[in-house]
């Protein structure tokens, strides 16, 4: 992206609030072109754009200060010069950046970083791809206080300097004392409590472009993923037990059964409910064609098709197939308003499933 950012805008542009708001749409588009990307990312893009075209003109004006010292100063600036800026360009940048009101300029932001104690390690890195690595090993270490405290950490273990080795001593005697739900609060976590408040627009130790309110939206919508997945799990361990209770009772059902019930009701015989029946000769093999009867016992038949499974760890519709059933690939129905014996939530009846397969009662399907 830098590349692109850097053939794009011109350097000559003071600061990124005077590049025209052309040239910005056109780098938009060109990023919608190329990435599959959601308008709402818009101006997070570009604030990304900004960061990279100003640490660009940065390091050209660095390199610039220290080749007009040396003695052969006019060659060196002229090798300087980047293949996209053109000769016209080049001398008015480097003639800006040259000047008194610059040099005036760089001097006092140099004053204003010297008065930074604390300064991080993460170089170009930065806070967000520091923390967004310390996630992808351990999901629960990206607060604000693990990533503060690894950004002023240097690689031997040790603290960037002594300032900074008595806050961390003193953000872990906060943190220890901090509730779970403090160290996701950006008003009650260890680093506003050690800090202060946050100036207006900026969140300490989040990285570029981070500002409260979408951190607070993003803490939002978190408690609200886990709170939807914790009811969903409920939800779904209820929808095992209930489950398996229902399969007890249907084989305590099965093991009970009188065969001469069966007859009186009209129930069609199948392998499993009579293993000495002769009414259906051979178990069923996936393809043969059967016909479906109504499963409230009126003997009608409802639909018909062909078997698609009969073992009992066959998935229909992500649900094991179970005991008692057969999978049944429905092509013809007779009866469509009959509800399913297990409706999912795209098929309620028989109309839904023509085309697809169900779950069909062994004892209520008849071969061919």
């Amino acid at each position: 992206m830098g590349v692109f950012v850097r053939e794009t805008v011109s350097i000559l542009p003071d600061c990124w609030t005077t590049v025209d708001s052309e040239t910005k749409e056109v780098l938009w588009t060109t990023v919608k072109q190329k990435f599959i990307i959601d308008d709402h990312k818009k101006e997070n893009i570009l604030a990304r754009m900004r960061k990279l075209w100003t640490d660009y003109k940065s390091r050209l004006s660095i390199s610039i200060r220290e080749a007009f010292q040396m003695p052969d100063a006019i060659r060196k600036l002229k090798l300087l010069k980047p293949k996209d800026v053109t000769d016209e360009e080049w001398k008015k940048f480097v003639a800006h950046r040259l000047s008194k009101d610059w040099k005036e300029r760089s001097e006092k932001f140099q004053q204003l970083r010297a008065t930074q104690t604390e300064p991080h390690t993460t170089s170009r890195k930065g806070m967000a791809q520091t923390r967004d690595e310390m996630i992808k090993n351990y999901p629960s270490s990206g607060t604000r206080v693990n990533v503060w405290l690894k950004s002023r950490t240097r690689k031997n273990g040790q603290p960037i300097n002594a300032a900074a080795a008595e806050s961390m001593k003193n953000l872990e005697e906060i943190s220890a004392m901090s509730t779970e739900e403090d160290e996701t609060s950006l008003k009650n976590d260890g680093i506003a409590k050690l800090k202060g408040d946050e100036r207006p627009g900026c969140v300490k130790g989040m990285g570029f472009g981070v500002t409260p309110s979408k951190v607070a939206a993003q803490v939002q919508g978190n408690r609200k993923v886990k709170k939807l997945e914790n009811d969903l799990k409920e939800l779904s361990d209820r929808f095992t037990e209930f489950q398996n209770f229902f399969m007890s009772r249907r084989r305590f059902s099965k093991d009970h059964v009188n065969i001469d019930d069966n007859l009186d009701n009209n129930l069609a015989p199948t392998p499993q409910s009579f293993e000495d029946s002769t009414a259906i000769p051979n178990t069923p093999t996936n393809g043969d064609t059967c016909k479906l009867l109504n499963w409230l016992g009126t003997g009608e038949v409802v639909a018909k098709g062909m078997i698609a499974a009969t073992n009992l760890e066959a998935l229909v519709h992500h649900v094991q197939l179970g005991p008692d059933y057969y999978k049944v690939w429905v092509d013809e129905v007779n009866k469509p308003s009959l509800s399913l014996v297990r409706p999912t939530q795209e098929f309620f009846n028989l109309g839904d499933a023509k085309g697809s397969t169900i779950a069909w009662p062994i004892k209520y399907i008849t071969l061919d």
